[in-house]
């Protein structure tokens, strides 16, 4: 199995069908069908189904779709840090979740290009599950991530705190302040992040909710809840770009989430560790602020 291999069916994958995928790569359809042919037949397995004018991944190829694309990215990064070593500083490379608008981070940020203007940082945006694994297979050096996750041997910098609110449509006409109690009268969309959480307040106050959907992404959860009558429970850090929106208290969940800079203990580069370093100094001048007031 090459990575030339590897490429052509993740290209594939992500168009759709094998013409969508000869053309972006300019090569014939025959050669490139004999490559996942090859493929499979290594492999032991059917990868994907023809259907029509398009294809679809078969379980195994579902999986072989996550790994490549992991494996590529890997081989990317080496070459991409071999190119420029001898040329520029050292980048960065770290994760981030896609829901982390959060003016701390970003004056962090600013601070540290300020500082360090030539090194450069490369951003790998995933979910927080997925950077975590990043971090364990050292694709990347920082994730910027969201609690709860599992305590997996990580320093970590809390860099904000939010809670969670209802939004839906202002159509809707619900109470600015609603209870648990009122939740369970409406059809619910769920932040996959807070769904355990959130079950578990509801059990434990013998509260029973209606969830009619649960995404990965906070800012999926806002698209479905402009279309729908239905109440989306997100963080409150996350903007709301869409005006027929609009925001609710829930008192009585008393839920919160924390946006964290994390790293592996004693895994970090010298350009990582600077960039580590910043927002430790950030957040002690902010707790020093804070104790004066």
């Amino acid at each position: 199995m090459e990575l030339k291999q590897l490429y052509y069916f993740v290209t594939i994958a992500e168009e759709g069908s094998v013409s969508g995928a000869a053309r972006k790569i300019h090569m014939s359809q025959p050669p490139l069908s004999t490559q996942i042919k090859n493929l499979e037949e290594e492999l032991h397995t059917t990868l994907l189904i023809r259907q029509g004018r398009g294809i679809r991944l078969t379980k195994d190829g579902e999986i072989l779709y996550q790994h490549a694309k992991k494996m590529l990215a890997m081989d990317s990064d080496i070459h991409q840090r071999l190119k420029q070593h001898s040329h520029a500083p050292e980048p960065i490379s770290m994760g981030v979740i896609s829901s982390y608008e959060c003016d701390s981070f970003y004056k962090g940020l600013d601070q540290f290009h300020q500082q360090y203007p030539h090194i450069p940082l490369i951003l790998h945006e995933a979910n927080t599950y997925d950077l975590l694994d990043q971090l364990h297979e050292g694709t990347i050096s920082l994730a910027l991530i969201r609690t709860p996750y599992p305590d997996q041997d990580l320093d970590a910098i809390e860099i904000s705190t939010s809670h969670i609110h209802a939004v839906c449509q202002k159509k809707m006409d619900i109470e600015a302040s609603l209870t648990l109690q009122d939740l369970s009268h409406y059809p619910l969309i769920l932040y996959r992040r807070w769904e355990n959480p959130i079950r578990e307040a509801c059990n434990n106050a013998f509260i029973t909710i209606h969830p009619i959907m649960v995404c990965d992404d906070a800012r999926t959860c806002l698209q479905f809840a402009r279309h729908m009558d239905a109440i989306a429970l997100v963080p409150d850090t996350l903007p709301i770009p869409y005006p027929e929106l609009g925001s609710n208290h829930i008192p009585d969940l008393r839920l919160t989430s924390s946006l964290r800079l994390v790293h592996r203990k004693g895994r970090l580069d010298q350009n990582a560790q600077r960039f580590w370093q910043c927002f430790q100094k950030i957040k002690a001048k902010t707790a020093q602020a804070s104790q004066k007031l």
